[in-house]
């Protein structure tokens, strides 16, 4: 009796540790993920055996053209307005074609017996310049490719006086008051003096730099 007792327990023991195994390993056993690269390859790969092209990004047909269209016209627009350009050591140089002439100097030319003249405007920021900047002149060209030039004060209005000693004393007061040497981190306005100003304006260049058409006068 005892000893059927004792197979019996026996029997039992190894079923619980087998079915523990079992139960073990189903646990243990990592579940494999579905693959789903080889299915994207099959479905982007064309019927003909060609190479598959990368997926773009839409483009709205017309915008980019028209932008730099725009741009392109805006910078070659030509015609009397305000010019800008980049000076040699990082100044900014705002020109009006043409520019209202100062009052003093127009007064002076008008006392000296000359001529009307032309004026261009130019403001000198040399705010964020590392050197001095000179502005000796700068130049128009117009639709039949004739080149005006207009100086800085100095040598706009070098042959004004004559050899009326009279009007020196203003030559050289307007020489001081419109210099054509800017200071780092100053602004100054230094009026430029040549022909009169043609309407059909092509181009506008500040020393050597071609300057850019940025708005109407």
């Amino acid at each position: 009796m005892r000893t059927t007792i004792s197979r019996t327990a026996a029997l039992a023991t190894l079923s619980l540790v087998a079915f523990a195994g079992c139960g073990s390993a189903s646990q243990d056993t990592p579940v494999e993920a579905p693959t789903i690269a080889a299915d994207i390859e099959d479905e982007l790969e064309p019927s003909d055996g060609g190479e598959v092209d990368p997926v773009a990004a839409p483009q709205i047909d017309g915008e980019s053209d028209a932008e730099e269209q725009e741009q392109e016209t805006v910078n070659d627009k030509g015609g009397p307005g305000v010019y800008q350009a980049e000076m040699w050591g990082g100044a900014t140089a705002t020109v009006a074609v043409p520019g209202t002439p100062p009052e003093d100097v127009e007064q002076f030319r008008k006392d000296a017996g000359v001529d009307p003249v032309g004026y261009l405007i130019v403001e000198v920021d040399n705010t964020e310049g590392s050197d001095e900047a000179l502005l000796w002149e700068a130049r128009v060209v117009d639709s039949e490719g004739k080149t005006h030039r207009y100086e800085e004060v100095m040598t706009g209005i070098t042959d004004w006086t004559g050899n009326n000693y009279e009007l020196m004393d203003r030559e050289m007061e307007l020489w001081d008051k419109y210099p054509y040497a800017v200071d780092p981190t100053a602004k100054a306005t230094v009026p430029l003096i040549g022909p009169e100003v043609p309407e059909d304006i092509v181009s506008v260049f500040v020393e050597d730099e071609r300057a850019e058409w940025v708005g109407d006068l």
